[in-house]
C-alpha cells in the first residue's frame, strides 16, 4: 500500500488519517485496515480523514468505496470521511447511506466529529 496511514481510538471513535497517492485498490485495503482496527479497539464509530491524499478519485470509484464499506459485515455504526472542499460531491455519502450505513462527507473535521457524536448524545439525554 503506497499510502501512509495514522490510526488512534479516543473513546468509541476510531480516527484514520491517510496521506499519499489515490488507488482504487489501496483505498479498499485501507477500509479493510481501518474495519479490522475499528473491531480490535472496540470502537463503533470511524472518522477518515483524506485531505492528504493526492490525486481525484472518480465517481465510479466513489460508488465501489462506498458498498464495499457499506455491505461489509461487522461494519461501523457511523462514518464520516473528512476532505479536501473541491473533492467533496456526496456520491460516497449517499450511496453508503442508502445502503444502511450513516455516513457523512465534510471538509470540517470538527463538524464530522460532532455529527458522529450526535447520535450518542441524544441517547444520553433521552
Amino acid at each position: 500500500m503506497r499510502l501512509t496511514v495514522c490510526l488512534r481510538r479516543e473513546g468509541g471513535i476510531l480516527f484514520c488519517e491517510a496521506s499519499g497517492p489515490y488507488s482504487l485498490a489501496d483505498f479498499l485495503r485501507l477500509a479493510d485496515k481501518v474495519r479490522n482496527e475499528r473491531k480490535s479497539l472496540g470502537a463503533t464509530r470511524v472518522l477518515v480523514d483524506i485531505r492528504q491524499v493526492t490525486g481525484d478519485i472518480s465517481s465510479l470509484d466513489r460508488y465501489r468505496l462506498a458498498i464495499y464499506c457499506a455491505e461489509k459485515p461487522d461494519r461501523a455504526e457511523r462514518l464520516a470521511v473528512v476532505m479536501r472542499r473541491e473533492a467533496i460531491n456526496w456520491m460516497f455519502e449517499n450511496v453508503a447511506t442508502n445502503r444502511g450505513l450513516p455516513t457523512c462527507e465534510s471538509a470540517d473535521p470538527r463538524y464530522a466529529e460532532n455529527w458522529l457524536r450526535h447520535e450518542e448524545r441524544a441517547a444520553c439525554a433521552g
